[in-house]
């Protein structure tokens, strides 16, 4: 059994998808597997994935296919076969840091108590050069993560992580809600009331381009969000 499992939910994402997987097979932290879904790719993604297994043979790396369900579906169906201990995510066009898996594991290893973490990162537009600092933060002072859900608080959750049997003593993610996964997963460990932490450490690229979720699907991803928020006992705040 490897120590994390990478999690790579994956739609539509022939253009990406392999530096993707190129960047968790390049970590300095060598302990992994990885899982990708494709959720019904109907871009070509299902054929570069069969190359990808082809050129990388010798790693860890398993695909499973599933009709086209939302990526709700797709993370929670990555998760269900995964079978190490920690879960990182990477969704299929960003790239990990090459020091990214180590980092996480460490932090994980020096904090036991510690169930959910979410790194910072840097993002880039598509045919950019320029990589900007995101805006993944930490909670606000002396709040939990539920707390800070409910007033509006959004720390932009990328690479999630988190120790896989504490996501199973939750409800799990649920398929009706396909969008804002991130924030669904924040949730659920906010709803278990588990310890929860920033990781100081950027791990995590991010590329923006227009045929990413968060441009065709905003206002899906707001209704998701409001059903998120009323799950936990609030009503839909905007976010701060």
């Amino acid at each position: 059994m490897s120590q994390i499992s990478v999690l790579i939910p994956c739609y539509n994402e022939a253009l990406y998808i392999r530096e993707a997987v190129k960047s968790v097979v390049n970590q300095s932290f060598r302990d992994w597997e990885l899982v990708i879904v494709d959720d019904g790719s109907d871009d070509g993604s299902s054929e570069e994935l069969d190359s990808i297994l082809t050129s990388f043979s010798q790693y860890p790396i398993s695909v499973v296919n599933q009709p086209h369900r939302g990526c709700a579906a797709a993370t929670k169906l990555a998760i269900e076969n995964a079978l190490s201990p920690l879960c990182t995510i990477l969704d299929g066009d960003d790239e990990f840091d090459p020091s990214s898996l180590q980092v996480v594991v460490d932090f994980f290893f020096r904090y036991p108590k510690i169930d959910f973490a979410w790194s910072k990162y840097r993002a880039c537009s598509d045919g950019s050069t320029h990589w900007k600092l995101g805006r993944s933060k930490p909670l606000p002072p002396n709040q939990t993560l539920r707390q800070a859900l409910l007033d509006g608080w959004w720390g932009a959750l990328a690479q999630r992580s988190f120790r896989r049997e504490a996501y199973f003593r939750t409800k799990g993610l649920d398929p009706r809600l396909p969008f804002a996964v991130d924030q669904q997963l924040a949730a659920l460990f906010a709803e278990l009331g588990c310890e929860v932490a920033h990781i100081p450490v950027v791990t995590y690229y991010h590329l923006q381009h227009s045929k990413q979720m968060s441009a065709q699907h905003y206002k899906d991803q707001q209704q998701c969000r409001r059903k998120i928020l009323e799950r936990l006992g609030g009503r839909y705040v905007k976010e701060k």
